[in-house]
């Protein structure tokens, strides 16, 4: 994994043909790398033991991704957290400072909330169908079956 000054390097790096990534570390800050792919994208991540956290993809304008700047702020949080002893996964767990309860919430939604949008479709298997019949047919007052069909 060949050390580099990712500040001035990172746009013109590129993955050797015979293999599918290759990481780069940073010169400038500890445990900050870049991974770039055979395809020409760039991700910024933070490797700590055996933990690695993605922290996004690289864009030099900033506009879509993180600029060496926001990349390297990133890194000196968790690298900050670890010096005052805390472990890997509390540093990764730990918003950045949070000002309002309005911005605690943004960072719980976007963290830690799973996706809710899937809706499970209903089972549709012949055995169900035909337990629902018996019932109906075994007299049974006061149940209402719904069949989804």
């Amino acid at each position: 994994m060949p050390k580099i000054c990712l500040r001035t390097q990172a746009p013109s790096l590129t993955c050797p043909a015979d293999k599918t990534q290759v990481y780069y570390t940073d010169l400038e800050t500890q445990r900050l790398r870049l991974r770039v792919a055979r395809s020409g994208r760039h991700v910024w991540d933070w490797r700590c033991a055996d933990r690695t956290e993605v922290l996004g993809v690289y864009d030099a304008t900033g506009t879509s991704g993180l600029t060496y700047q926001e990349a390297k702020a990133k890194a000196d949080r968790l690298n900050a957290a670890l010096d005052r002893g805390h472990s890997v996964e509390v540093a990764i767990a730990t918003p950045p400072q949070v000002q309002t309860v309005g911005e605690m919430m943004d960072h719980y939604l976007e963290n830690k909330v799973r996706d809710t949008s899937r809706v499970r479709r209903q089972k549709e298997t012949y055995r169900g169908t035909q337990s629902a019949r018996l019932c109906c047919t075994n007299g049974l007052r006061g149940i209402h079956l719904v069949n989804p069909a």
